[in-house]
């Protein structure tokens, strides 16, 4: 017998095989209580690392703002000392002129 076969014959077998209404009942009611007592809020743990989260978070923005700052500064001083170099090139074009 090959396995359609047999598939084939446990579906005919089984076709009548249905659960009780308080079997139903009991498969939901064991369903919900698990998802309730495996909610994150009501383990200790998840709130603890939800917390550490929130205090970490605060600690990476502000670290993330002043490094925003010094890019800035940076940036400026850059700009500033490219400004100066072209600056003293015009200057040297108008001597000569």
């Amino acid at each position: 017998m090959t396995k359609p076969d047999q598939l084939e014959a446990l579906a005919r077998a089984t076709e009548t095989v249905q659960p009780s209404d308080d079997f139903a009942d009991a498969l939901m009611d064991q369903i919900m209580s698990e998802s309730v007592a495996a909610a994150p809020s009501s383990q200790p743990g998840a709130a603890a690392w939800r917390n550490e989260m929130v205090r970490t978070g605060r600690f990476a923005v502000a670290v993330a703002a002043v490094a925003a700052a010094a890019c800035l500064t940076l940036s400026m001083f850059a700009q500033s000392e490219y400004d100066q170099e072209v600056m003293a090139t015009i200057d040297v074009l108008e001597v000569s002129d």
